[in-house]
């Protein structure tokens, strides 16, 4: 029975909610701001190709709503206006939920099978408002670890004032929406028990919340990679080690920087790789170890981890970071820190770091640059590692009977 809407800005998570329900018959609709209906072979161009990633092959023949010209002309208007930061994303918010509610209550009329909604975090208190009057049931999926994630990340700009871009809180009424999403829900699901405690901390009743792992499937004819053969690390052979996302503060970008000072003469590479949100300073722009690649589309992505001996992502606080499982599909072995998704077994499939600091990130590379066997160990395990989409679905549709918790 196709009984759930799915709502939706962006391509999150490889649209692993959709796909799940999907795969169920439980998805309804698919309702997002953009969707693309370029055929693939027409994605040449560098503008084709990165819309062509807000769509999955795998939704082809499900229900997608979007709303394209109306995402047009908000993003046109928001320019126009010099809408930036905190006023364009919580404009866009705002207008997501007022075009969603619209669209629940058509689907609803024509639909009245449909018994439920799940949508992300920060764009769900309006189409929740009126699937609780309708008596729809509402699951939010929290993208992030809350108001904890933003005291953490006060506290790191500080600390990291050099490095500091113009990141700033977000404005009291950003919270007192999400506030209102948490009363409303009959289900939080977070994606690590890293988001399950700072949700906590942060007010959220513990029974309301269901922890689901994110899951990664390697897009359609590509093949995982395979485990690299141990080989000494050499200045004319360094150790590859990929940090891929945004390169921001929070994800422990400065701590990442100074590390690679205290390596001296080891040979490792840094790639950086994802939008720069900080100011770099000049010493590492143009330090010989690191290589600054910028943003890069989702294709080209998939060859940087191919490219790259070990992936690292020594972050402050993340939902989940699916990018760990991207690079365990790679078959690269992971350096994180424990305030992400729990992916990383320490000494199996890669190193946890004790602590986000300098001393530690370089102590973690070395270990694996002085042993060669040990990189080799560790991205033989990769294979091993990660939920499936279908544990995924199966978990999330083990909550589409949970009664009202408010």
């Amino acid at each position: 029975m196709k009984d759930w809407a799915c709502l939706q800005i962006g391509a999150r998570d490889h649209y692993v909610v959709a796909r799940a329900l999907h795969r169920r018959q439980r998805l309804a609709a698919l309702v997002t701001d953009y969707w693309s209906r370029v055929p693939l072979g027409l994605k040449r161009s560098a503008v084709l190709r990165r819309a062509g990633e807000r769509a999955h092959e795998e939704l082809r023949d499900a229900h997608v709503v979007d709303f394209p010209w109306k995402t047009l002309a908000f993003e046109a208007g928001a320019r126009f206006r010099g809408a930036e930061g905190w006023d364009r994303i919580c404009a866009r918010n705002s207008w997501f939920q007022a075009c969603t509610a619209s669209e629940l209550r058509r689907l609803r009329a024509q639909e009245p099978a449909l018994r439920g909604v799940f949508s992300y975090s920060y764009g769900a208190a309006r189409p929740f408002r009126l699937a609780r009057d309708l008596g729809m049931k509402t699951i939010l999926g929290q993208i992030d670890a809350g108001p904890i994630e933003e005291d953490i990340v006060a506290a790191a700009h500080e600390k990291h004032a050099e490095y500091a871009g113009p990141w700033r809180r977000a404005p009291a009424s950003y919270w007192e929406s999400w506030r209102e999403e948490i009363r409303l829900s009959d289900r939080v699901v977070v994606n690590s028990e890293w988001s399950r405690r700072c949700l906590v901390k942060a007010g959220v009743d513990d029974s309301a919340i269901t922890v689901i792992p994110l899951a990664y499937e390697m897009p359609a004819g590509e093949e995982r990679g395979m485990p690299r053969n141990a080989r000494r690390f050499s200045p004319s052979s360094p150790m590859k080690i990929l940090f891929l996302g945004q390169v921001t503060i929070r994800k422990g970008i400065a701590e990442l920087l100074e590390a690679v000072d205290l390596l001296g003469s080891a040979p490792v590479e840094l790639i950086v790789a994802g939008p720069i949100a900080i100011r770099v300073p000049q010493r590492f722009r143009d330090h010989p170890k690191i290589r600054w690649w910028g943003p890069v589309p989702r294709g080209r992505a998939l060859e940087l981890y191919r490219s790259a001996d070990a992936f690292i992502l020594p972050t402050l606080s993340d939902g989940f970071a699916i990018t760990q499982l991207e690079a365990l599909s790679a078959g690269l072995p992971l350096i994180v820190s424990r305030n992400c998704g729990d992916v990383v077994v320490n000494g199996d499939n890669g190193l946890l770091l004790e602590e986000v600091s300098a001393p530690a990130i370089a102590e973690a590379v070395l270990s694996l640059v002085r042993e060669p066997d040990l990189v080799a160990r560790l991205a033989s395990s990769t294979h091993h590692h990660g939920s499936t989409l279908a544990d995924f679905g199966a978990r999330l549709e083990a909550l589409l009977s949970v009664g009202s918790v408010s």
